[in-house]
């Protein structure tokens, strides 16, 4: 007989840049959106996505062979302006699949102002002077791990366990016990 145990299973949580810093109103040039890797490797970005608060509508492919190194910023130029900067708004980072990785929400956009995490990697935003590349706070945030998680998953176990053993028992005897015999009586 067999008995069953509880295997658990580790994976690690998939690696997601964030967004750290954007241009949505530049004095000159083209849109940017800033992007952080807080993880101790780097992540391909091959297929991913920016875009606006309303999805389908005109996105920044980010071409294949992009990658972002562990702890570092990468800066992705926008090819059209696809940020409103004149009311409420959100930059959106879409994984390859669709999912959205990261999202801020905006509004009033000041010209020539960047919208950034102060410190880095934080959950607080300001407009400020624009630092595309550099560290808003001036030194890098602290590193994050990804964090094993890990799910329980019952499988048969192949070691086997003890089963009853058989051990002989006395059982009744058939011995011939006495019965009433028939004996034949005269009638009267």
């Amino acid at each position: 007989m067999f008995g069953i145990s509880i295997v658990l299973i580790a994976t690690l949580t998939t690696a997601s840049p964030i967004i750290n810093e954007f241009m949505p109103a530049p004095s000159s040039g083209a849109e940017w959106v800033e992007l952080y890797n807080p993880y101790d490797t780097p992540i391909d970005l091959a297929g991913w996505r920016i875009d606006d608060d309303t999805p389908g509508g005109v996105q920044h492919v980010i071409p294949g062979g992009t990658q972002i190194a562990a702890r570092s910023l990468l800066v992705i130029t926008l090819g059209t302006s696809i940020l409103n900067n004149t009311g409420a708004d959100a930059v959106t980072l879409l994984a390859a699949d669709g999912s959205t990785s990261s999202r801020i929400d905006y509004t009033a956009a000041v010209v020539g102002q960047s919208r950034a995490r102060q410190p880095d990697a934080q959950h607080t935003w300001a407009w400020s002077n624009p630092s595309p590349g550099g560290w808003n706070a001036g030194v890098p945030p602290p590193t994050i791990t990804p964090t094993p998680s890990t799910t329980p998953t019952s499988a048969p176990s192949t070691t086997p366990t003890s089963a009853p053993s058989t051990t002989p028992t006395s059982a009744p005897s058939t011995t011939p016990t006495s019965a009433p015999s028939t004996t034949p009586t005269s009638a009267p």
